[in-house]
């Protein structure tokens, strides 16, 4: 029985406590006006709340217990005591009647069916602790009969003073009754904690001369002047805290131990209780309503969700109010999720700030999900337990208990050297910093082991699934990505891919003034104003590329936008090779890409067999007009090409097309600006309105550090030459080089792995039937010119050139009959000097005298850029003879004939038609050579040559005996050109072609009967042609003054 008497009494005495605190408010001076008023009035409130810290340290205040801290066995005559002191002070704010003789107290009643208003003009002291009466008011029981239906008024300061100096003595008696159990001290840290609370200066400033009026209350004038003092420090008067204090005070109340266990260092400063204070997140606001150390909760404060998914986590959020109270018992959370982490001690901010290098604050030191700096910094904080724990040693209790007592010992005034050298308390503060570590590291492995893994398994490369919220984890600095394509890229910023908590954007983030105008380069679709409910995933990327002299980076951003569920990891834009990818040797496939890519981008020429890319860089044909109207993919077919970067560019830049590629700049000079929405929850202030403050720490830095130890480590972020790629560089580079195609004249965006080396000569003069003597001329001639822009010099003689700048090229005149040669002599004689072929297109020439000009500039800068032989077909159409009448012409013959003033290369014209050649060009020729018509002996030797060529198939069988009886009986009757014979030998194969295929043969067998049939289609279309023009092919040429004959006319200069 004698514990539910005691709870009993627990009970009547924390009801008559309530009545008591509530009676505070029937006394008031009788004329608000006088100057006197606040001060008076502040000594009255500081006496109610001097009551309601006792009350609260006893526990009278915690409406969820059910016996006082020192209810026990022998302490019923205490509590009859408390019950005692207490009454008295009921009955003297109370019994007008008794005491207005002794108080001059005068009764005043409220109208019938109204009640007492609290005037405006309340004191200071009354205005900083209003939170805290307002909770008295509503949690604990009162009596309606009494708040708000009588008031006492004292109109005589003496007796005013002499009411309140009895009102201390009973507090004092009260105090005296508990204080073996330490309520005394609980009381002090309360009041000292109230007080901190407080930023008004006025405030301060009234409560300071209030306290010093009554001299026996040093506890509330030392706090008082002490907190006065740093405010004015601090300079920050215009920042009052205005706070819910009851909703804070109420939420401690469940979450919470009584405030009596609160303990104090030697610096003064009180230190919360190790362990985690959990909060359901709809009530997060309702106790986290300041920024600040809140001593009366735990280190860690946690706000955790019972849904397995955030994403309605706003709806349960309520804007913050002065008004907003706790309603009910907060709701058991079943399956939590955290959401938010309140670091609620110096200590560990202390720590945090050293690991992560950020400025971790008590004004900023609420951290939201995904928990940056813990997650990333969890190896350095393990480590930093270990360390700290191994120089500490096993722990001792007691050891820790007699310094405990030893540092209370030391009086507060002491300087700090002198602090310091006490032994004991360096080995305890340490031990502190250890326990709240490792109360940190043990909540992490328990409660954070989801994001643990996640990055464990990221680590390991062993993911192959993830969530959306966790792709930040994927995409730290220094790490390779990959594309779908096969792009290899480099990270160098992640940020995005969150919550948006700042649903109303109070924090300004985002509108029109905000919007990134830099020129990135971006990925096709990227939204810069975020959704409602999650920012897009953005990585700041780099890869390398060649300028045509320098290898450097280049920005590359990309954006993902949210997905529900989990995705494969390979299905994103980017992303880490895995471990069957990097087991199959997809880094090794990259790295030999890239290093092709550093071979060709030399300026050699190749074959390219394949597809063109879409455009010189991705996004690119979005933001350029000239490309999206002149490129398409087109499909090269052994193409023979020209890599030369720099050269591309210059076309690019003189073509109007915008392609410039520049190393640095973009999210290479400033990384993507982080949305601020994710990390910003508004908290009252003392401001009206005000929704700007935060007390949400800002991990946006977490990923810039991470950003910039990455760039002061990384040797990729510069510009470098060819012989300092390492081989994590070349696997950056990309998969687009820039070539020429020598057979259409334009540039293309190639793709390097369609690229094939040049490894021998297809042809060589060897494997050309040329008159005696025409090879030995045209090597000595050609092979006597210094190769490449050596060559300039070479041939600037001032005793030889009057004008300066004039070259002297080499210019070779190949004439004569159709299907002689002429062309492959030009094609021989490049390959076997391996040396390119660049052929003019006449109908390129064929517009304005501009555009002609152009033309020509263009392609004998090429030309001598790469060492090429130009070779102009038919050039009978080009350097005709002028005329008076022919002004077109005249003009063509002229500029071209300007333009080889200039030339220093090899240029050959081959012609049919070399009787109509202008008698300027003739005095330009270094060598002419005439190309007759094939003799019997000739074409046998050519029908011998195109038969070994197919011979070398081991898959064809030439009966070669039969067809050269037949070719030789074939020339008596009509007369062939090489040309001609060639078309022969190519379409007789493919009839032999077509006829294995039918009968299921693997062998072809070329035979005398495939050369017959083509031979008489052939001979049916030439007499046609006789039949129609009337005349013989032999007599067309004399009339069209070709005159070629047998004659071999060879000049040089």
């Amino acid at each position: 029985m004698e514990p539910l008497s005691l709870a009993v009494g627990f009970a009547g005495l924390a009801g008559l406590f309530s009545v008591c605190v509530d009676c505070f408010k029937l006394v008031q001076v009788s004329d608000s006006r006088s100057s006197d008023y606040g001060i008076l009035q502040t000594m009255l409130d500081n006496q109610q709340f001097h009551f309601m810290a006792w009350g609260k340290a006893c526990g009278f205040m915690d409406p969820y217990r059910k016996n006082s801290r020192f209810d026990d066995l022998a302490s019923s005559i205490r509590n009859q005591r408390i019950e005692q002191t207490m009454e008295k002070i009921k009955s003297l704010l109370t019994n007008g009647d008794n005491l207005k003789e002794m108080y001059g107290l005068k009764i005043q009643r409220a109208p019938l069916g109204s009640k007492f208003i609290d005037t405006p003009t309340s004191s200071a002291f009354s205005r900083a602790f209003q939170s805290t009466k307002a909770f008295c008011n509503t949690s604990l029981q009162r009596r309606a009969q009494i708040v708000g239906s009588v008031r006492w008024a004292v109109s005589d300061r003496d007796k005013f003073d002499r009411l309140v100096q009895n009102l201390r003595d009973l507090l004092c008696d009260l105090a005296k009754l508990t204080e073996d159990i330490g309520v005394t001290d609980s009381q002090q840290l309360i009041v000292e904690y109230e007080i901190e609370m407080i930023d008004d200066e006025l405030s301060l400033e009234a409560i300071t001369a209030a306290s010093a009026c009554d001299v026996n209350d040093e506890i509330l004038s030392q706090a008082a002047s002490r907190r006065l003092k740093t405010v004015k420090e601090q300079s920050i008067a215009n920042q009052s805290v205005r706070f819910d204090d009851s909703v804070s005070m109420l939420s401690a109340q469940h979450y919470t131990s009584s405030v009596s266990t609160l303990i104090e260092d030697g610096d003064g400063i009180i230190i919360p209780e190790i362990g985690v204070t959990r909060i359901p997140l709809p009530e997060w606001r309702k106790m986290k309503t300041r920024t600040g150390i809140i001593p009366w909760l735990k280190i860690l404060v946690v706000a955790t969700s019972s849904s397995t998914d955030s994403l309605e986590m706003r709806d349960y959020i309520q804007p913050l109010s002065r008004t907003n109270s706790l309603e009910g018992n907060p709701a058991i959370v079943t399956r939590e999720r955290l959401l938010r982490i309140a670091i609620n001690s110096h200590t560990l901010l202390s720590i945090l700030k050293r690991i992560t290098g950020c400025n971790l604050t008590p004004k900023h030191n609420v951290l939201v999900y995904p928990f940056k700096p813990i997650i990333l910094y969890y190896d350095s904080l393990r480590n930093y337990r270990t360390a700290l724990g191994d120089k500490l040693g096993p722990h001792d209790p007691q050891a820790q208990k007699v310094a405990v007592e030893s540092i209370a010992k030391i009086p507060k005034p002491v300087p700090e050297d002198d602090v310091m050298k006490h032994s004991g308390e360096e080995p305890l503060k340490s031990r502190r910093e250890f326990e709240e570590l490792e109360c940190l590291m043990g909540f992490i492995d328990t409660d954070m082991q989801d994001l643990l893994n996640i990055r464990f398994q990221i680590r390991d490369n062993k993911l192959q699934k993830i969530l959306f919220e966790h792709l930040w984890l994927l995409f730290q600095p220094g790490v390779i990505v990959i594309s779908p394509k096969l792009r290899a890229y480099q990270v160098l910023h992640v940020t995005g891919g969150r919550r948006i908590i700042d649903i109303d954007n109070h924090s300004k983030t985002e509108g029109l003034g905000k919007i990134d105008h830099m020129n990135y380069d971006t990925q096709e679709g990227y939204a810069v104003i975020s959704s409602r409910q999650r920012s897009d995933l953005v990585v700041d990327c780099f890869y390398m590329d060649f300028n045509g002299e320098m290898y450097g980076p280049r920005p590359q951003r990309f954006v993902i936008p949210e997905f529900v569920g989990e995705r494969d990891i390979i299905s994103l834009p980017i992303y880490p090779p895995n471990n069957a990818q990097v087991n199959e040797g997809i880094l090794e496939i990259l790295q030999e890409r890239g290093r092709k890519f550093a071979r060709c981008a030399g300026g050699r020429r190749h074959i390219y067999n394949g597809a063109t890319l879409q455009e010189w860089d991705p996004g690119h044909r979005d933001t350029c007009g000239f490309c999206a109207r002149n490129y398409f993919i087109q499909e090269l077919r052994n193409t023979e090409v020209i890599i030369d970067q720099m050269a591309a560019l210059e076309h690019c830049r003189n073509s109007g097309c915008s392609w410039s590629p520049p190393f640095g700049g973009g999210v290479i000079a400033r990384a993507t600006e982080a949305n601020r929405r994710e990390v910003f929850e508004t908290i009252d202030c003392s401001k009206p309105n005000c929704r700007t403050c935060t007390d949400v720490f800002n991990d946006a830095v977490i990923d810039l550090i991470s950003r910039d130890q990455f760039i002061r480590s990384s040797r990729s972020l510069r510009a470098i030459q060819q012989d300092e790629l390492d081989d994590q560089q070349v696997i950056l580079l990309p998969n687009r080089i820039c070539g020429y195609s020598l057979q259409s004249h334009k540039w293309y965006p190639l793709h390097v792995d369609l690229l094939l080396s040049i490894e021998k000569p297809c042809t060589s003069l060897d494997d050309i039937i040329l008159p005696d003597g025409y090879k030995e001329m045209l090597t000595s001639l050609v092979r006597g010119q210094p190769p490449g822009v050596s060559r300039i010099g070479y041939y600037l003689r001032p005793e030889l050139d009057m004008v300066v700048g004039r070259r002297r090229g080499i210019v070779i005149l190949l004439h004569g009959a159709p299907g002689t040669g002429k062309t492959s002599t030009a094609e021989a004689l490049a390959s076997s000097l391996s040396r390119p072929l660049f052929q003019i297109k006449i109908a390129a020439l064929m517009g304005t005298s501009r555009e002609m000009e152009q033309y020509l500039t263009q392609s004998f800068h090429l030309a001598e850029r790469w060492d090429c032989i130009i070779l102009a077909r038919e050039a009978d159409a080009l350097l005709q003879s002028r005329t008076k009448t022919d002004h077109e012409g005249n003009t063509m013959t002229s500029i071209f004939l300007d333009a080889l003033e200039y030339f220093s290369g090899i240029l050959i014209f081959t012609t049919n038609r070399v009787g109509t050649f202008d008698e300027a060009m003739t005095s330009r020729i270094h060598l002419s050579l005439h190309y007759p018509q094939f003799d019997m002996a000739t074409t046998m030797n050519f029908w011998k040559l195109n038969l070994r060529r197919l011979k070398r198939n081991p898959n064809v069988e030439v009966y070669e005996r039969d067809i050269l009886t037949f070719a030789h009986e074939m020339h008596m009757r009509l007369r062939c050109n090489g040309r001609q014979i060639i078309n022969i030998v190519d379409t007789a194969i493919a009839l032999a072609q077509e006829e294995a295929k039918r009968s299921g043969e693997e062998t072809v067998t070329l035979t005398e009967r495939h050369v017959e049939v083509v031979f008489k289609s052939s001979q049916k279309f030439r007499d046609y042609l006789t039949t129609l023009h009337g005349e013989t092919e032999e007599q067309r040429t004399r009339r069209r003054m070709d005159l070629y004959g047998s004659d071999i006319v060879v000049h040089t200069t």
